[in-house]
């Protein structure tokens, strides 16, 4: 997930949990997940949409190929990184 590990996820939300208090950070918390629901939600109707319309197309290739390019693509992405660090 974004390069984050769990000890610089308890980092951030200790950090936050400091500066904006317990009733601030579960505000904070909901709203952030109800916006990832609501983006998570747009873009599986968006997939569902663009699949539909390749499989009314002949010519273009499915969205399983289109997924094994991305992960080929994020595993050479993440080699990458990790010779730069």
């Amino acid at each position: 997930m974004l390069g984050i590990g769990s000890t610089e996820l308890a980092l951030i939300f200790f950090v936050l949990l400091i500066f904006l208090g317990p009733k601030d950070l579960a505000k904070v918390a909901k709203t952030f997940g109800d916006f990832m629901g609501k983006l998570n939600s747009a873009y599986l109707k968006f997939r569902r949409e663009l699949n539909m319309k390749l499989l009314e197309t002949e010519d273009v290739k499915p969205l399983d190929q289109i997924d094994n390019v991305k992960l080929k693509l994020e595993q050479k992405l993440s080699k990458f990184e990790k010779k730069d660090d």
